[in-house]
Formats: C-alpha cells, structure tokens, sequence
C-alpha cells in the first residue's frame, strides 16, 4: 500500500512524474509482449465477422 501511495501522490503533484510512470508501464508491458510472443503473432485472433 505505501508504494502505490506514494507513487500516486507524487505522479499527482511532481510535474513529469505520471509520463515517468506511463513510460515505464509502457516498457514493461512492450518486454512482456516480446519475451512471452517468441517474435511471432498472438496466438488469439478476434472473430473478423460476428455470425449468428
């Protein structure tokens, strides 16, 4: 909980900090994506056209 707090409360009132924050999310999620993808395309394709 003190963390997010603090995060929070400084992202809310230290300029700069929330595209700090942003870009660092950004980069974890981008590594996640490369490491767990193996390079390739996702593995789920969302239905082109809803049938019913």
């Amino acid at each position: 909980m003190i963390p997010n707090l603090t995060r929070e409360t400084r992202r809310k009132t230290v300029p700069g900090v929330a595209g700090w924050i942003d870009q660092t999310h950004r980069r974890a999620r981008h590594d996640f994506l490369n490491k767990n993808l193996e390079g390739g395309e996702a593995k789920f394709k969302p239905v082109d056209k809803l049938s019913r």
